[in-house]
This record gives C-alpha cells, sequence and structure tokens, in this order.
C-alpha cells in the first residue's frame, strides 16, 4: 500500500500472516537494519530446510515402519497357513488314533473273529478295511492316500451342517445305526 514508507513483512510458509514485520522511519531507515532483516531471512530459511528435513526423515520412518508392517503381515500370513497344516495334521492324527484305539477294542471284544462288509458288490474284511483307512488317514504312518477313501467334493466338509455330521458321528450321536459286532 503506498503510505510513503516502506514495510519488509517475513512470512511463514504455511502462512498470511506476518511472522515478523520492518518498517521504514525518518528514526530508524529500513537500510540501518538491513544486516538483522537478512540474519532473519537466513534463520527462517534455515528453519524451513530444517522443517523439509524433518519431514523427509519422518516419511522415510514411516515408509520403514509400513514396510515392517507388511513384512510382519507376510510372515503372519505364511506363519497361518504353517499352524493351518499343523492343526490339521494333527487334527487328522487325532481322528486317526480315536479310530485304531476303536479298531483295538473291537478285535478284543470279537477275538480272532472276522467281520465281513459289503463294499460295493464284494464282501471285505471289516477290520482291514478300517485298518487301511485309519492307517491311510495318519499323516504319522507311511501308508498313502487311498484316493478311494478321500472325499471327491473336499468343499463339501466345510459347510456348517457337514461339520456337525462329521462331528456327531465321531461322538457316537448316531449308535443306533452301528453294528453290534462283539454278539455277532
Amino acid at each position: 500500500m503506498p503510505s510513503g514508507e516502506l514495510r519488509l513483512h517475513l512470512l511463514r510458509a504455511n502462512s498470511n500472516h506476518p511472522f515478523q514485520t520492518w518498517t521504514d522511519s525518518a528514526k530508524r531507515p529500513l537500510e540501518d537494519r538491513i544486516s538483522a532483516t537478512l540474519l532473519a531471512f537466513l534463520d527462517e530459511a534455515i528453519d524451513i530446510k530444517a522443517r523439509r528435513e524433518e519431514h523427509r526423515l519422518a516419511e522415510i520412518e514411516n515408509r520403514r515402519k509400513e514396510e515392517l508392517r507388511w513384512r510382519q503381515s507376510q510372515r503372519r500370513s505364511s506363519n497361518a497357513k504353517l499352524i493351518h497344516q499343523l492343526e490339521a495334521q494333527a487334527g487328522a492324527w487325532h481322528r486317526a488314533q480315536l479310530l485304531k484305539s476303536y479298531l483295538r477294542a473291537l478285535k478284543q471284544a470279537i477275538g480272532g473273529r472276522t467281520v465281513e462288509a459289503k463294499l460295493d458288490e464284494k464282501t471285505v474284511d471289516f477290520l482291514l478295511w478300517a485298518e487301511h483307512y485309519a492307517n491311510q488317514l495318519d499323516p504319522l504312518s507311511t501308508t498313502p492316500h487311498e484316493p478311494d477313501l478321500m472325499d471327491e467334493d473336499l468343499n463339501r466338509h466345510g459347510t456348517e451342517d457337514n461339520i456337525r455330521q462329521t462331528l456327531s458321528r465321531l461322538m457316537g450321536r448316531h449308535w443306533q445305526q452301528t453294528w453290534k459286532l462283539a454278539d455277532d
């Protein structure tokens, strides 16, 4: 604004309000304060550079932390896959142990007799078939997985209803439908 006086304003980079103002007056001309004015501008420039450096370092640190979070997420995901595999193996082992324990008790109950069962149109020794099934189920056994004993649709067992049915069978809930082998 033309006033006959020269004013010099130092603004902060992120503000419209003067941080410092120098005014030319009759008692103190502006040219007498050039050194102080230039030093103030230099101090502000150094502060701006320092803030930029702090911002740059903070960005680097944020990227480093984000990278660490991403790596930890990747490790957790990888560990989750192994945990899932471990738990599936332990579950299969536990199921195989339950079946093997039952088969030992069954053998003891029937003595040396055999139990015949129908498989398709053939008659098979139920105990041999059941032992083979339990061994192929057991992850600690060297018996390979038998394709005929595996489910065609593995996703079918993931439904809540099928999980309930499997647990119900394993817990003996369908006892009315079981064969009475010891009396046979």
